[in-house]
């Protein structure tokens, strides 16, 4: 009895996911790059990152699947033994934008996902006892948000506030532009 019950659920999931994948548009619609002030947590400081972005496809008309590739490094000196400190980040980010209604050529939305971080760092001081690194990777969170507008009838520009968990977690004011590579 236990094995038909879990028949009939894999097959209703199976017939509820395959309406819903019916739904998702997967399709490259956009690519494009950003830039913008990025702050890590202390004692970093701030520093800027760059990356690029790709929609990857849409649930309906407010929903996006974003595949992305952000990086940022920073160096520093430290007063112990006259050292230098390197710090440097890559995401690779899986996100989910939602656009909420708005009228007008300004559409605000919101922004979540998950990534795989990969953090390095070095250290290098006055004394070769004292020099190394180390790496070292994990899953991060994204979330924040941001709005959209059109830069030109092929272009889209956006700007967002986000936060990043990972290695070093980073707070960051980003900007971009994307090419709108399907008809809307």
């Amino acid at each position: 009895m236990k094995k038909i019950a879990i028949v009939i659920m894999i097959v209703m999931l199976a017939f509820g996911t395959s309406n819903l994948m019916a739904q998702f548009n997967f399709n490259l619609n956009q690519i494009g790059g950003f830039g913008g002030y990025v702050s890590p947590e202390d004692p970093i400081g701030s520093t800027f990152g760059f990356g690029a972005r790709a929609n990857l496809g849409s649930y309906g008309n407010k929903a996006e699947l974003i595949g992305e590739f952000f990086y940022w490094s920073k160096s520093y000196d430290y007063g112990v033994y006259s050292s230098t400190w390197t710090w440097s980040q890559m995401y690779f980010n899986a996100l989910a934008k939602y656009a909420f209604s708005a009228k007008g050529s300004v559409k605000p939305y919101a922004i979540a996902g998950l990534g795989l971080v990969i953090g390095n760092w070095k250290w290098k001081s006055s004394y070769a006892a004292y020099n190394g690194s180390d790496s070292d990777s994990e899953i991060g969170f994204n979330f924040g948000g941001g709005i959209d507008f059109k830069v030109s009838p092929n272009m889209t520009g956006f700007a967002e506030a986000r936060f990043n968990t990972g290695e070093a977690n980073m707070f960051g004011i980003l900007g971009g532009v994307m090419l709108n590579l399907n008809k809307k």
